[in-house]
């Protein structure tokens, strides 16, 4: 796919939405992650780049653009009917089957409210424990058990954002989002959310420098086949902070297997953060790229299965070792009505303006990840639209 027009994109997302999504995606070893919120089809690159169409920007901007949401649909599905009727995904024969399919009562409406962040100035963190007490839906979730089982998540796993599979036979695919956000009080600030697949975690025993095996696997994203749906590359691991830790540390012999089943891979040895709060990346912080993904051996585009976790120094605190899969960058822009949301700010996105379709597999642990452009906590709502087919 081709390069995605700078100007167009910036003048949709923001300035500084879309360097969020391009300084995140620095180093990312998985494949390209859809972006939503963009009419047409665009994708962002592990070297910070974007693919593919957009399909706006030209003169307006996405606040035009949620001003005139309805009159933009009818030219959107016009546009796509006409350009990308022989591209649609898997599980839709065509435009009109997709339409149908979502007016036909096969679209889920999935919400999340008031889940925060806790981010600092560019860093990514998990919303999933909903650390700083803010009252939310889905509620808090639990963290994973003890090695060397640890948790598969699910989609009845408290704190996934409520999916039913679909009917026997028929696929889903993410149909649309629509993500507020206000960044601490007062709001004004442009936050980015990843929504991703929440596989598997397992915490690490803190008061022990002995290497503890894993055990556990996700039951989404195992096919070791280049190419099927399932293949798991782009499993990326993500080390939750779950309590205060009590020291400088470093995750050293830590161990997974590959995407393409090879066994006994190390990740680079990573430094660890102290003190960092519950919820926040126990690695690389800042404005690093690691900010969401513990980078991999060279080589490799995701991870299998943990089977090792070792930390160089015995201190008190927690950390989960998570695995999660990205289906979709969200970006929430700042609109010219401070009351707007009751100070949140959000852009929509949907199949009549994007056709990414990022597909979700049956029994997914759909989550939220944000990162504020400031520092202070980031309280996130909005929904996901599920179409199957």
């Amino acid at each position: 796919m081709k390069s995605t027009h700078p100007d167009r994109l910036q003048r949709w997302l923001g300035e500084q939405g879309t360097a969020n999504i391009s300084t995140r995606m620095r180093g990312w070893y998985g494949p390209p992650i859809a972006v939503a919120g963009v009419p047409g089809n665009v994708y962002a690159c592990g070297d910070g780049d974007f693919v593919g169409e957009c399909r706006g920007g030209y003169e307006a901007t996405a606040e035009d653009y949620l001003r005139e949401l309805a009159i933009k649909t009818r030219r959107a599905i016009r546009r796509v009917s006409q350009r990308r009727s022989t591209l649609m995904m898997p599980g839709f024969a065509s435009l009109a089957d997709l339409i149908s399919e979502g007016n036909g009562g096969k679209k889920q409406t999935l919400a999340f409210a008031n889940k925060n962040s806790v981010a600092l100035q560019g860093n990514m963190s998990s919303s999933w424990r909903n650390a700083s007490g803010v009252p939310g839906s889905p509620p808090a979730g639990a963290g994973g058990a003890a090695a060397p089982g640890g948790t598969v998540y699910n989609s009845a796993s408290v704190g996934a954002i409520a999916f039913q599979n679909p009917p026997s036979g028929d696929l889903s695919f993410v149909g649309r989002t629509v993500f507020y956000a206000n960044n601490g009080a007062g709001g004004g600030q442009q936050m980015t959310g990843l929504l991703h697949d929440r596989l598997f975690a397992v915490a690490k025993t803190m008061s022990s420098t002995a290497t503890e095996a894993v055990t556990g696997v996700p039951t989404r994203y195992q096919s070791t086949t280049p190419g099927a749906a399932d293949y798991a590359t782009g499993n990326f691991l993500y080390v939750e902070a779950t309590g205060t830790e009590s020291a400088a540390h470093n995750w050293t012999v830590c161990q997974y297997t590959d995407q393409d089943g090879n066994t006994g891979a190390s990740f680079p040895s990573f430094a660890g953060v102290n003190t960092q709060i519950t919820g926040r990346p126990d690695f690389g912080g800042g404005q690093g790229s690691q900010a969401w993904f513990v980078p991999l051996a060279a080589g490799d585009t995701g991870v299998l299965a943990l089977t090792q976790m070792q930390c160089d120094t015995s201190i008190t605190g927690g950390a989960d070792f998570t695995l999660c899969h990205p289906l979709a960058w969200m970006t929430a822009l700042v609109l010219n009505d401070p009351g707007a949301f009751n100070g949140f700010i959000g852009i929509a996105d949907g199949i009549k303006s994007s056709f990414n379709l990022a597909r979700v597999f049956d029994d997914a642990c759909l989550a939220i990840m944000g990162m504020a452009n400031t520092n202070g906590a980031g309280i996130m709502s909005g929904y996901v639209e599920v179409i199957s087919g």
